[in-house]
């Protein structure tokens, strides 16, 4: 331990003390001499913890548990700090432990081993002996000599199997598998638990949970960034947040390379964005929603009769419209990407707006069923021979229209689940 501190000088030391060591520190106060020492040789004054143990040092599974909830514990307490875990000092079943400990990513640690010099090989006296004297200790310590060899090793296996862990959770993070992550919370930092749940459920559209969960993992990572734009128009957060995260999943889907589930989840998202444009381009006192029969976001039916009534010009223009894109007559049935250009045609939409959702809809009506009904997948080269585009392209369109809708939605939380991805990675 004193080799350790000599050349790591860590702000707090806690340390573990079976009841054998107990009782010697107690009849000698070798730890308080040691202290002493440091402060006035080294000018060193660290935070000093005593964590008292009744477990057998030799029982595994006892002082296992105890010393990994005390590493728990100081993770929590001081989050993003490394620990420095000694493996030379202890049982073999408590180095065994924290050499284990060294190795998970659960912990921010480090494992450092002390050799024995060469010259003094088997001869260092126990510091459990009869005869062991902590003032000859200190004074005849031969590594206070100007010059004196650094003997802390850091293991280079236990780096490389701390890497490999750390490469496993980047691999989940990248193919955006938290499902897969919430079953390896043993080698996740505690406080990170609640954002890989957050991420899982935003990522499933489980909005509720998924915001209940958000706040959870701002009170445990009180430096993470805001998990949610500050929406301005309150009576409508409800659809914004939706929207948005359907969007982020969409993303998702098309950075992961699941072409199929990408095609097969785009069609709601694309029809309730041609709804949210439709609704700001109506005629002053006019909203969308006043000619349909249905509420939800993604389950709106058009009420003609309504439509009639309201608004007789729009409706006439509408109608010649839909007849153009080969709808005889408006019904009263579910809003479609062809009855939401109609829309967007007759309120004058840009042609450039026009021509992105007519491919949609052809990306729509050749693999959408085609997807949902066949034993093969839908391929990035099926969806640029149907739209012309590639997925990626799709993503980015769709997102500048999030923005026209949403000024508030911007490329960064576009990228959020890349920030808490690197975040994530950041702890380990």
């Amino acid at each position: 331990m004193l080799h350790i501190l000599r050349h790591y000088r860590p702000e707090i030391i806690e340390l573990f003390f079976s009841p054998e060591m107990e009782e010697l520190s107690r009849t000698d106060q070798r730890f308080e001499r040691c202290f002493d020492y440091f402060r006035d040789h080294w000018d060193y004054r660290p935070e000093v913890l005593h964590y008292s143990s009744d477990r057998d040092p030799a029982d595994f599974d006892a002082v296992g548990e105890e010393i990994l909830s005390r590493l728990d514990a100081l993770s929590a307490k001081h989050p993003g700090q490394e620990l420095l875990l000694n493996l030379s000092s202890g049982t073999p079943q408590m180095k065994m432990i924290l050499a284990q400990a060294a190795v998970s990513t659960r912990y921010r640690a480090r494992g450092i081993q002390v050799l024995i010099p060469g010259k003094a090989a088997g001869t260092s006296t126990r510091t459990n002996d009869k005869e062991y004297d902590i003032a000859l200790e200190l004074e005849l310590n031969e590594d206070e000599q100007p010059g004196s060899e650094n003997r802390c090793l850091e293991p280079k296996l236990l780096v490389t199997q701390r890497q490999q862990q750390k490469e496993r959770i980047g691999a989940l993070l990248d193919r955006r598998d938290y499902a897969a992550l919430q079953n390896l919370r043993d080698i996740l930092p505690g406080h990170l638990s609640s954002l890989v749940q957050h991420l899982d459920e935003r990522n499933h559209l489980r909005g509720a949970d998924a915001q209940n969960t958000a706040r959870q993992a701002k009170r445990d990572n009180p430096e993470l960034p805001g998990l949610y734009p500050a929406f301005g128009r309150a009576p409508q957060l409800k659809d914004a947040v939706e929207m948005t995260d359907y969007y982020l999943m969409l993303r998702n889907l098309q950075r992961v390379g699941d072409t199929t589930g990408f095609v097969l989840r785009l069609n709601p998202f694309v029809i309730s964005l041609q709804e949210c444009l439709i609704d700001r381009m109506m005629p002053q006192g006019c909203s969308f929603r006043d000619v349909l029969s249905g509420r939800s976001i993604f389950r709106n039916c058009l009420d003609p009769v309504a439509f009639q009534q309201r608004m007789p010009a729009l409706f006439a223009q509408v109608s010649a419209c839909a007849q153009n894109r080969g709808i005889s007559q408006l019904e009263n049935r579910p809003v479609s990407m062809v009855i939401c250009n109609a829309f967007l045609e007759a309120l004058n939409a840009p042609r450039e707006m026009l021509d992105f959702f007519d491919r949609l809809e052809r990306l729509n009506a050749e693999q959408r069923n085609d997807s949902a009904h066949r034993l093969s997948e839908t391929l990035e080269a099926d969806i640029k021979r149907s739209s012309g585009m590639e997925s990626a392209q799709i993503v980015n369109r769709l997102s500048a229209l999030l923005t026209q809708v949403y000024p508030e939605w911007n490329q960064t939380w576009a990228k959020i689940y890349e920030t808490c991805n690197e975040y994530i990675l950041s702890k380990l």
